[in-house]
């Protein structure tokens, strides 16, 4: 439990500007993001949130693919 805290303390959170500047899209895209549950968020306060740089590390990992290269899922490999 202590090491999830001291975790969180090195961990940055980003604004949601910041994040649409990083994954070059509006803010509106990051909300949409977010209410789909893409990305989640830390309350700032009642009307302010921000996003942890892990979590969008993950995010964009999570996207990652070889351009040119059609993505595959193991649902579409089993109905075929």
């Amino acid at each position: 439990m202590l090491d999830d805290h001291v975790e969180d303390a090195t961990d940055p959170v980003r604004s949601k500007p910041y994040v649409g500047r990083l994954l070059a899209c509006s803010v509106r895209n990051v909300d949409r993001l977010i209410a789909e549950g893409a990305l989640p968020v830390i309350e700032i306060s009642p009307r302010r949130v921000g996003i942890r740089q892990s979590d969008l590390d993950k995010f964009i990992a999570s996207r990652r693919r070889v351009r040119g290269v059609p993505i595959t899922t193991t649902e579409g490999a089993q109905a075929a």
